[in-house]
């Protein structure tokens, strides 16, 4: 008796699938076959969509990330000069003034004497 009410549900679902009329008697597999051509797939359309989207924002977060540490990091590589004109007034600075020479020589006879010890 279930074969046969299997059989009956096959050749009514074979009905419902082709809207013809029932040639014979079609195997699982091709009862399979047919029900994945006649739909559409949405479900494993939409999760393939959906992992494209998510790849695509990766990438772009990654672009967004990278852009903005090169963006905040070009002024690092500027060059920049100031130039300010300043009078050293030696009676601030509480210094004689001399002459470079005379500075060099006083240098140097430091030099000798810390060489000795």
């Amino acid at each position: 008796m279930p074969i046969q009410q299997t059989r009956k549900k096959t050749q009514k679902d074979n009905l419902d699938m082709n809207n013809s009329k029932p040639s014979k008697l079609l195997s699982t597999t091709e009862i399979v076959a047919l029900s994945l051509k006649k739909t559409p797939q949405k479900k494993e359309k939409r999760f393939k969509n959906l992992g494209l989207l998510a790849v695509l924002f990766g990438f772009m977060l990654v672009l967004v990330l990278i852009s903005d540490i090169t963006i905040k990091a070009l002024p690092a590589f500027g060059q920049h000069w100031v130039q300010l004109d300043i009078d050293y007034k030696s009676d601030w600075l509480n210094i004689e003034e001399t002459s470079p020479e005379t500075l060099l020589a006083e240098q140097l006879k430091k030099l000798q004497t810390f060489a000795k010890f």
